[in-house]
């Protein structure tokens, strides 16, 4: 009687070319899946990047852009796979045989330590919870909202707050202008918008104007890395940095200046993202990450637009022995203790 039991995953390597042609197939690969996004991130922190396309028998069922860092002085090694890997079989049994392939891969062959950030999807972060040798890392898991752009600009519109939605009158009344560009005279017309609401509110980012300009300037047609600005008497006065990958939009970064601010272009902005999102065939918009506790002005202002919120699952490592799992814990306690007194 021939046996029932589905044949193990593998990993293959593959080319950048190879890997653009490869996400391409899932719509729900994120843009950190991206191969533009993957590179660039990798090189921030002196990390290499490399693409895994995951098969059964032959036929790829899932894709993983890998992200190796050395740790220095404690001579290991970290491979990261941020919301990954995505899979064509939507199933958390898929999702976990894939998890699986990864960590032979990276854990037993080659001694790294494996982390993985699962994608925004429920069944896939309760899989992982139930996969035996990970450690959680000690971390916030993302928290978000997420709106359905399937169900039409009106009903969207018709969730909104009200305070919220009576704040696109300026932009209704003709007030501003909406720009929408991937080119670096956008994210540079950006740039001093958000350099100075980070100066005025005492916050820095790893991933800035500078690195996004960076992504879109080597993203593919696909992968569409985007700056909105909202121009009032020919001058920006607000931008909106978003992805539009796959079937997700999400927002990455937002500023306004205090003209911005009195014209309230931070709502008209969300409204043509969330347009321009529908124009593409996305299904959902993620508002990029809320605390209510660090910020809750951010949180109230996210919370009015109507979404759903939603938490991926925690952020899992595992080790190939107890001495890389806690050397690999103190180097990041210690980094985290000098990058706060910096």
């Amino acid at each position: 009687m021939p046996s029932t039991e589905a044949t193990p995953l593998t990993l293959r390597i593959i080319s950048r070319a190879e890997a653009e042609s490869c996400v391409a197939q899932f719509a729900d690969a994120c843009y950190e899946q991206r191969c533009s996004y993957a590179e660039t991130a990798a090189r921030a922190v002196s990390a290499t990047c490399e693409f895994v396309a995951i098969e059964r028998e032959g036929g790829m069922i899932g894709f993983a852009a890998v992200r190796i860092r050395r740790i220095p002085l404690i001579g290991l090694g970290l491979a990261y796979v941020a919301r990954g890997p995505v899979t064509g079989d939507p199933s958390p049994e898929t999702w976990t045989e894939a998890v699986d392939a990864l960590r032979t891969e990276y854990v037993t062959r080659r001694g790294l330590v494996l982390r993985i950030a699962p994608p925004l999807d429920q069944r896939q972060a309760g899989a992982l919870l139930s996969t035996p040798g990970l450690r959680p890392v000690p971390q916030s898991s993302y928290r978000t909202f997420v709106i359905d752009l399937t169900q039409g600009s009106d009903a969207i519109r018709k969730a909104l707050h009200p305070k919220w939605r009576n704040q696109l009158v300026a932009y209704e009344r003709g007030a501003l202008q909406i720009v929408r560009t991937n080119a670096a005279e956008g994210f540079a017309r950006f740039k001093p918008l958000f350099d100075g609401i980070s100066a005025t509110k005492g916050f820095s980012v790893r991933q800035g104007p500078a690195f996004f300009a960076d992504v879109a300037s080597e993203a593919t047609a696909s992968e569409r890395i985007a700056v909105h600005l909202a121009v009032h008497e020919g001058r920006a006065v607000a931008g909106h940095v978003g992805s539009y990958s796959g079937n997700t939009a999400v927002y990455l970064l937002g500023a306004s200046d205090p003209v911005g601010r009195s014209l309230r272009a931070a709502y008209a902005l969300q409204w043509a993202a969330i347009g321009y999102a529908q124009s593409l065939g996305q299904t959902c918009y993620d508002l990029g990450g809320i605390d209510e506790v660090a910020n809750p002005d951010v949180f109230r202002f996210k919370q009015r637009m109507g979404g759903k919120m939603i938490s991926a699952g925690p952020v899992f490592d595992h080790a190939p022995n107890i001495r890389a799992k806690y050397s690999l814990a103190i180097a990041e306690r210690t980094k985290q203790c000098l990058d706060r007194w910096r």
